[in-house]
């Protein structure tokens, strides 16, 4: 983990250079790190069939869109996820699927996976008291997952993700965020097995405004 948190933060920091370097248009307004975990087993979800858990890390680089009494931004977000996944009911795979007897007993192992997304935000802002701002945030983008699971193909796919965010201004620079989120993985069907993951998710993070 400490690995990816280093290659996270090295191309956070190329994107941010090379935003600097070609325009001022291009640079961000802020530059944001998260870390987060999440779980399917939630009073939301619940799905006995199997077990989802997850420890991630964000950057964000946020672009303001305008700065009015509800502020709109948009932010471009590189993100590694560590998974934990295993199939409980193994009855899910059926039996008219090729290999079924294999495949029930290699997903009912525990497995460790990874998953590398890059989500765009768009993030609208209200400030409530003097050091306290809320926002609700919507993202969607492509990822890849490295390992198959009777739930998802291994390779591309998809992460949407919304929720809403309490921020604690620390200085007129320096931002505390607290923000629960919902997200959804899935392909499109591009490939199968297609049936995804629900997750809720609480991630803390800090903001510095550029």
């Amino acid at each position: 983990m400490f690995r990816s948190l280093i290659i996270i933060i090295a191309c956070s920091c190329a994107i941010f250079s090379f935003s600097q370097s070609k325009s001022k248009k291009l640079k961000p307004d802020a530059v944001e790190i998260y870390f987060g975990i999440g779980n399917e087993n939630t009073f939301l979800f619940d799905d006995t069939d199997y077990l989802y858990k997850t420890k991630y890390i964000k950057a964000s680089f946020e672009y303001e869109l305008n700065n009015s009494k509800y502020s709109w931004s948009l932010a471009l977000q590189p993100q590694i996820h560590f998974l934990k996944h295993q199939l409980l009911n193994p009855f899910f795979v059926r039996e008219i699927e090729p290999n079924f007897e294999e495949d029930r007993v290699t997903f009912t192992q525990l497995k460790s996976m990874r998953l590398y997304g890059l989500e765009v935000e768009i993030n609208v802002h209200r400030l409530v008291f003097k050091k306290l701002e809320v926002s609700a945030l919507l993202a969607i983008g492509p990822a890849i997952i490295d390992t198959r699971t009777e739930r998802l193909a291994k390779g591309f796919t998809f992460m949407e993700t919304i929720g809403f965010g309490i921020h604690y201004k620390l200085s007129n620079r320096l931002f505390l965020m607290l923000r629960p989120t919902f997200s959804h993985i899935s392909n499109a069907r591009i490939q199968l097995p297609n049936s995804g993951y629900n997750v809720l998710n609480l991630e803390t993070g800090v903001s510095w405004k550029l």
